[in-house]
């Protein structure tokens, strides 16, 4: 990925509404949260596995366990949500704005240079 591809995503990204941007951006994060949890899950995976061989029961960390399992869903279930619907919001928005915008759309210009034209519009 060069510079100019950023650019164009950066550029892409500007379009959006800052409102929903913002909430594609949380519901991003809070998707992507079980990435930080699985850091953690083989370690207590471990520690109750050490403690069954010992044969101690360790309740602690079994509910942190399965507290941390719980945290990990319902944080992506929401992020997930959020994301979506964020998503098609803005998705809604901007094709409405360019759909408001078509009716002064120079379609004769069109026409005469053909869909070359239309892109290098959509592009720049």
């Amino acid at each position: 990925m060069n510079l100019r591809s950023i650019q164009k995503i950066l550029r892409f990204y500007s379009l959006i509404r800052k409102c929903f941007l913002v909430f594609i951006v949380i519901g991003g994060f809070l998707a992507t949260s079980s990435v930080v949890f699985d850091f953690f899950i083989p370690l207590l995976v471990r520690d109750v596995i050490d403690g069954l061989a010992r044969l101690e029961l360790r309740l602690n960390t079994i509910y942190l366990l399965g507290s941390l399992y719980a945290l990990s869903f319902v944080l992506t279930y929401a992020g997930d949500q959020i994301y979506l619907k964020a998503k098609y919001k803005a998705v809604a928005d901007l094709s409405s704005r360019i759909f408001s915008q078509s009716f002064f759309f120079p379609w004769q210009k069109l026409k005469q240079q053909g869909f070359a034209y239309y892109a290098t519009l959509i592009n720049h």
